[in-house]
């Protein structure tokens, strides 16, 4: 018989894998010329993402019951590439976002970020256009499988 925790660690892996899958095939996309096989993959992209919000809501429906988050600010999936800068450090990491808020930012990457690491981020979302500037300061950092790292920043404040 499954325990709570059983489904929650069976239901996290479903939802990185979904979402290493639309990491993929946006990758994909951004290199293609080719309009016929780019609507194909957009259209899988598009079956990625709707597979992941039926995991996500699974996991509401049968995990967070009397646990929900007590947020600030409502979060919504947003996915794309994050270029990451640490505050004076001249290398950039690429991560990918997986959601996004009003005060921060939850992301994944091959990087691990420390709770306290001051970062610049330029976030280019798959559905828009222009690039988000942001900095903010990392929050925390979990290891979801070797050398891969999902990691909370909260913006910093605009005086």
């Amino acid at each position: 018989m499954f325990t709570k925790e059983d489904y929650k660690k069976y239901f996290d892996q479903l939802a990185r894998a979904e979402r290493m899958m639309i990491y993929g095939a946006h990758d994909i996309l951004s290199r293609l010329n080719d309009d016929s096989i780019k609507a194909v993959l957009e259209n899988i992209a598009q079956d990625e993402l709707r597979h992941y919000t039926l995991v996500r809501d699974a996991m509401d429906a049968l995990l967070i019951e009397g646990e929900a988050e007590k947020r600030k600010y409502q979060r919504e999936s947003s996915f794309g590439n994050i270029e990451v800068k640490r505050t004076g450090a001249a290398q950039k990491t690429e991560a990918w976002c997986i959601n996004i808020a009003q005060d921060g930012v939850c992301m994944e990457s091959n990087e691990p970020f420390k709770a306290g690491d001051k970062i610049a981020l330029s976030i280019m979302l798959y559905d828009k256009e222009q690039p988000i500037h942001k900095t903010g300061v990392v929050i925390w950092t979990k290891e979801t499988q070797p050398n891969f790292y999902i990691s909370g920043v909260e913006f910093e404040r605009s005086p």
